[in-house]
């Protein structure tokens, strides 16, 4: 069991998965509750993978931190809709200049050591990324794509999950996993007319952010390189291209999470590649 226990597959990816699997079958008539989920899966693959030590701060536990007050504040938010829901419909500009504002503020507060020891042309390029992939996420929400909306952070957790274990640290990899997981959790009780496809903000929210703020961070305090950003910034741009519009939800779905994964496969190759001229460089 404990060999089991320690595999990272299992530690980000099969047991959040049982977790979500249950929590959303147990809430599937709360959807504010149910986008606990998230929180939960990745509370799990945290306790594996760095225990429940909070303290030195380091920029790794800062975006652990972030996680949960992200869900947290999504659920406040969706809670707060259920009681005034005027708010986003005459304000739509209201959420989503919170979010990207949230979003930048995580970002500052993760890189603030190394903002504060000297600010570099690169460092405006991690906010750009965060900002263009939270923004871009907000604005298909906004438009009520929901499947693309809905699959769209599941191909930006496996992508920053795939680039962070081959460019980076497997500690970002097993990071990014788990809010991926859930929400193809959530796809699937919506295929089985369960819920909704909407994501509830409390999962929406960290599933899209934290991946974002891992990929950014990994630039700077792993190996991961600059330019593979460009490649996953292009994933929210995946879910324009039109399909045929009498297609099954099912392949819509399959479909769009395949556009949405072209991005990824293409920064796995590049990093493919470059490790195998670096390898030749040496051998």
């Amino acid at each position: 069991m404990d060999n089991l226990l320690a595999n990272p597959a299992v530690q980000s990816a099969v047991l959040p998965m049982v977790l979500a699997l249950a929590w959303v079958f147990g809430f599937r008539h709360r959807p504010i509750w149910a986008g606990l989920a998230g929180l939960l899966a990745f509370g799990i693959t945290v306790y594996f993978v760095n225990g429940m030590q909070w303290l030195p701060l380091t920029s790794t536990r800062k975006i652990i931190i972030s996680a949960g007050i992200f869900a947290i504040l999504g659920v406040l938010w969706d809670w707060i809709q259920t009681w005034r829901e005027t708010i986003q419909k005459n304000n739509p500009t209201v959420r989503f200049g919170l979010t990207v504002l949230i979003a930048l503020i995580a970002l500052t507060w993760v890189l603030w050591p190394l903002l504060l020891r000297s600010l570099q042309w690169h460092h405006g390029v991690l906010f750009l990324f965060v900002a263009w992939q939270v923004s871009a996420q907000e604005l298909l929400r906004h438009r009520k794509v929901t499947v693309t909306a809905t699959i769209n952070p599941v191909a930006l957790g496996i992508g920053v999950s795939l680039v962070c274990l081959l460019g980076a640290s497997a500690l970002y990899g097993q990071l990014a996993t788990p809010f991926s997981v859930v929400v193809g959790v959530w796809l699937l009780f919506y295929l089985l007319k369960k819920t909704g496809a909407d994501l509830p903000t409390g999962l929406y929210l960290p599933a899209v952010m934290v991946p974002a703020i891992l990929a950014a961070a990994a630039t700077v305090y792993a190996s991961l390189p600059l330019s593979s950003l460009a490649f996953i910034a292009l994933i929210p741009l995946m879910a324009y291209i039109p399909l045929a519009p009498n297609l099954s939800v099912w392949i819509t779905l399959l479909l769009h999470g395949l556009l949405a994964l072209i991005p990824v496969g293409a920064v796995v190759i590049y990093l493919l590649l470059q490790a195998s001229q670096e390898s030749a460089y040496y051998g």
